[in-house]
């Protein structure tokens, strides 16, 4: 089941790369399927197609980065999150 996920999700992406929120919900995807650097690509792709309003990447990002370990960056991420939600404010 994982592989088909996983090609449902990479068929997605190729069928329009440049869809913001296509771009999270495969990160989010990826999540579920253990492959955290892959979800971590798709978000950073996705902050980049919108520098300006996107705090769903940064967001996603820094929750990232808490389960991989990295403390430091998880907090600079969710600090830099203009619209805190209930999962920045927690974490950061």
């Amino acid at each position: 089941e994982g592989e088909l996920a996983r090609q449902s999700l990479e068929r997605a992406l190729q069928l329009n790369p440049f869809h913001k929120e296509r771009l999270l919900e495969a990160a989010t995807g990826f999540v579920f399927l253990d492959d955290l650097d892959r979800a971590t690509d798709l978000l950073e792709q996705c902050a980049r197609l919108s520098p300006f309003a996107a705090d769903a990447p940064l967001e996603e990002i820094g929750l990232l980065q808490l389960l991989s370990g990295r403390d430091a960056e998880a907090l600079a991420s969710l600090r830099n999150v203009d619209r805190p939600t209930v999962s920045s404010e927690l974490y950061a």
